[in-house]
C-alpha cells in the first residue's frame, strides 16, 4: 500500500500601509513573488491574506497577522510567506517580536527575497546577527523616507506661506483657515472659490450665523446648497469656514 505523502501547506501575507494602495499593483506584486516561491517549494497555499495596516505599530496593534499565527498553529499550516521583511514590519522591535512570536507558535517566516532569514533553525551567531542588522535597516530607510518627507513639507509649507502673502485671494485655505500644501482636495477646494467669492455669495449666511440667525448644523445645509456642492459638508466644517472667511 503506497502511502500519499501529505502536502504542506503555506499561507500568503501581504500588508499595505494605505486603503488608497488594497488594490493596487503592491499587493499584486507581493502576491504573485509568495506564489512563486511557494511553487518552487512545493507548498500548497491554504489562506491569501492581505492587510492595510502600518508596519510601524507594535505587536499588540498587529491584530490580523497575530490571529494568522495563532490559525496556521491550530490548524498545523508550518509557513506564513511574505514578500519581505518590509511586509513583516517597518519597526525592528516589532519585526523582533513576530519573528519570536512565530518560533513560539511553530510557524516559520519565509521571505521571498531572503528565505532563509526568519528560519527558527538558523540559531548561529551570524544568522541572528543578519536578522537584526534586516530589521535595523528596514527601520532605518522608513525613517529616512520620514525625514525626507517632512523636510520637504517644510520647505513646501515656508514657500507657500510666502506665496500667500503676495495674492491672498488666491491662497488655498485649509478648513482650519492655514494655507494648505498637500493633500487630497476637499469638496470645498474642488470649486475653487478665492476669499472674495465666498464672502460675497456665502456673506449673508456667515451674517446670518453671527447674529444667531441660524446654527452650525442649520448653515451647513445652506452652505452645501449654494456652493452647489452635492453633498452637504458637516456642522464642524461650516463653522471653520465661518471662522476662516468671515470671523
Amino acid at each position: 500500500m503506497v502511502v500519499k505523502k501529505q502536502k504542506t501547506k503555506a499561507v500568503i501575507y501581504s500588508r499595505v500601509s494605505s486603503a488608497a494602495n488594497k488594490d493596487s499593483a503592491s499587493v499584486q506584486r507581493q502576491e504573485q513573488a509568495c506564489r512563486k516561491l511557494c511553487t518552487t517549494q512545493g507548498w500548497t497555499i491554504a489562506k491569501n491574506v492581505a492587510e492595510v495596516i502600518s508596519g510601524s505599530l507594535p505587536k499588540d496593534k498587529r491584530h490580523t497577522f497575530c490571529k494568522l499565527l495563532e490559525t496556521c498553529s491550530a490548524r498545523g499550516i508550518k509557513h506564513v510567506v511574505v514578500e519581505g521583511s518590509r511586509t513583516l514590519a517597518r519597526s525592528a522591535r516589532t519585526a523582533q517580536d513576530l519573528f519570536d512570536m512565530s518560533k513560539k507558535a511553530g510557524v516559520t517566516i519565509t521571505t521571498t527575497d531572503i528565505p532563509g532569514l526568519l528560519d527558527p533553525a538558523e540559531t548561529n551567531p551570524a544568522s541572528t546577527f543578519l536578522r537584526h542588522v534586516i530589521f535595523a535597516y528596514v527601520q532605518l530607510e522608513r525613517d529616512m523616507v520620514v525625514h525626507r518627507l517632512q523636510d520637504g513639507l517644510a520647505r513646501k509649507r515656508y514657500k507657500a506661506v510666502k506665496e500667500s502673502k503676495k495674492d491672498p485671494a488666491s491662497t488655498v485655505l485649509s478648513q482650519q483657515g492655514q494655507v494648505k500644501i498637500n493633500g487630497r482636495r476637499s469638496l470645498l477646494e474642488m470649486k475653487s472659490w478665492d476669499q472674495a467669492r465666498i464672502r460675497k455669495h456665502l456673506g449673508p449666511i456667515f451674517k446670518d450665523y453671527a447674529q444667531g440667525k441660524v446654527t452650525a448644523r442649520e448653515m451647513a445645509p445652506l452652505i452645501s446648497k449654494k456652493m452647489k456642492l452635492g453633498r452637504t459638508i458637516s456642522h464642524e466644517t461650516a463653522r471653520r469656514m465661518y471662522a476662516a472667511h468671515w470671523a
